[in-house]
């Protein structure tokens, strides 16, 4: 058996199809007839083997050998992105992703502002998939600092002040909704005038459909039928009828629905990048005499990190010297601060708030538990509920097949009549 990260460093699912492709390659290998993955932290591949035909270190040889030309060739990365995505963007990106030649396989989570991504080097570039996000409107970072400190605010025009971009989706279903009422209730119950009312009416239009025709109109230039593109053809037929009010009040509403989606989106962003905040960068280590900065993810299995009371632990560890009292709330919950002492077990992100300790490292920065609730998180915000998935199948037959209906109620009687 061998850690997987130690055979595939950037694999973190282990359902990522890299890892079916490396087991399906051992066991063409005489000798080697079985290898499957176990269960565990870190998971770990497991290879079943004659000994009558290939040693042991052979088999590890050969493992490792495979990996190392995995790793090589088949990229795996996390992209960050700072543009707000809807449910529905989110998986028109993930399928224009998924299309690129030499791409393995695409996950974009929306929650958490990352697309993840693997594919062959030899076919496709990094590059290549950035141009990608960016012709759809999603600009991607190479950091994610950059990304929290120049954040875009998807839909809203860049000239506008930073306040107003803030808040810019909100505004205007605030603005649709009081011109809908303006102009209904001037002219239901005040004797507004009819033109004065269609005038509010066409504000409440464009302010409702802003939001809806960006995501909806780039979605159908690439031959995708959502719900967005319904609404806005619902209004469209509204305003042909002269039912503006009806119209007006359906962008309104949908609007509204985008706003909400926005916000939890935001919520979970939010609640994702605030996990990541309680990660220090750097870390003291101690190297014989000397107490030497070091970012932490260059920290090894072994290293004795010194944190002084009142900092972060930037480490999953253990004491190995001093006592003090743990803020552990941030990973565990826990109100009240708990007291370490030698051989304790201590977390990353949690707050050391007496005396200064030296940890060992017994976890690297990627596998720590702050991490992992992280991935978790991260995880959890991007999966699908069986519902979800058969109404994203059922909306893509469906939107195609009501369009063409009406475009059938409203061509046929004339030529039945001609």
């Amino acid at each position: 058996e061998l850690d997987v990260p130690l055979l595939l460093p950037e694999i973190e699912d282990r359902h990522d199809h890299c890892l079916e492709n490396l087991q399906s390659t051992l066991i063409h290998h005489k000798g080697i007839y079985r290898a499957h993955i176990k269960e565990g932290q870190p998971p770990r591949l497991c290879s079943h083997y004659d000994p009558n035909l290939i040693s042991l270190a052979a088999v590890e040889r050969i493992a490792r050998d495979t990996g190392n030309a995995f790793t090589h060739r088949y990229r795996h990365e996390r992209i960050p992105f700072n543009t707000p995505l809807s449910a529905d963007a989110a998986d028109l990106l993930n399928r224009s992703l998924e299309k690129l030649p030499g791409m393995l396989h695409a996950s974009v989570n929306a929650a958490a502002g990352l697309a993840f991504v693997a594919y062959d080097t030899e076919l496709l570039d990094r590059k290549t998939i950035e141009t990608l996000m960016q012709q759809q409107g999603y600009a991607s970072t190479f950091a994610e600092k950059e990304e929290e400190h120049d954040h875009d605010h998807g839909s809203a025009p860049a000239f506008l002040p930073h306040a107003l971009q803030e808040i810019w989706t909100y505004a205007l279903v605030a603005l649709a909704g009081i011109c809908f009422l303006i102009g209904w209730i001037g002219e239901t119950f005040l004797g507004l005038g009819e033109t004065t009312a269609l005038a509010f009416y066409l504000v409440a239009y464009l302010a409702g459909g802003y939001d809806i025709a960006t995501h909806a109109i780039p979605g159908l230039l690439r031959g995708k039928f959502d719900t967005d593109i319904l609404m806005l053809a619902a209004a469209a037929g509204a305003a042909l009828l002269g039912e503006w009010a009806e119209g007006a009040f359906l962008l309104f509403l949908f609007s509204l629905g985008h706003a909400g989606e926005h916000y939890a989106l935001d919520h979970a962003r939010n609640a994702v990048n605030a996990l990541a905040e309680l990660m220090p960068d750097t870390a003291r280590v101690r190297r014989g005499e000397d107490i030497v900065v070091e970012p932490v993810d260059q920290l090894a299995i072994g290293d004795v990190v010194i944190v002084p009371p009142g900092d972060r632990l930037p480490v999953d560890g253990q004491v190995v010297l001093g006592t003090s009292a743990i803020d552990q709330s941030p990973i565990t919950g826990e109100s009240a601060p708990v007291t370490k002492r030698p051989g304790d077990e201590v977390y990353a992100g949690t707050i050391n708030r007496e005396a200064a300790l030296d940890i060992e490292v017994t976890q690297l920065a990627r596998d720590n538990t702050l991490n992992r609730v992280m991935e978790m998180v991260a995880n959890a915000q991007s999966q699908q509920s069986p519902t979800q998935q058969f109404t994203q199948k059922f909306t893509r037959r469906f939107v195609p097949a009501i369009l063409v209906l009406v475009a059938l109620v409203i061509l046929l009687p004339p030529c039945s009549a001609g």
